[in-house]
């Protein structure tokens, strides 16, 4: 498999579970938008918190969704990051040298945070639930030594 057919299928994947969290509304909403609004939605949402996706989707107008999502300050917020952090961030990657900001932009809040000691260490664990690169949804975590991600692992396959 290519990487492009692997970043289509992981997006094709983040798509459909996001579709299917989503409360029957919000992807009604979502459905009903104009094609250039479902770009910019899909271009930013990982920007957004849960709430602010919600507020997107609940705007009448586009000209409202786009002052909304220039609201959000998103290119400030990215040009703080080295290049290569920002494409990461981008890509909707995890990747080595990541703040805890940095992968909150591009990976979202993780399901839990775990606080561990080792060899007097001390270290974040967050985990993850998510489509990896090769399309299966899998565990993931992500290890932060002194605020900075150090290692990204990947449970097994079935």
């Amino acid at each position: 498999m290519s990487t492009r057919q692997a970043i289509w299928g992981l997006l094709i994947a983040s798509c459909a579970l996001w579709a299917s969290s989503c409360g029957p509304g919000l992807h009604e909403l979502y459905t009903r938008l104009p094609e250039q609004d479902k770009e910019l939605f899909d271009r930013n949402r990982q920007f957004m918190t849960e709430r602010q996706r919600s507020q997107f989707l609940e705007l009448g107008q586009s000209a409202d969704r786009v002052d909304f999502v220039e609201s959000l300050r998103i290119q400030e917020r990215l040009a703080r990051f080295p290049a290569h952090i920002r494409e990461a961030i981008l890509a909707q990657r995890a990747i080595a040298g990541m703040d805890a900001e940095a992968l909150l932009l591009a990976w979202g809040p993780p399901d839990r945070i775990l606080r561990l000691k080792r060899s007097g260490i001390e270290e974040q664990h967050w985990l993850y639930r998510r489509p990896a690169a090769d399309g299966p949804i899998r565990d993931q975590r992500v290890v932060f030594v002194a605020g900075v991600v150090t290692e990204i692992l990947l449970s097994p396959g079935d």
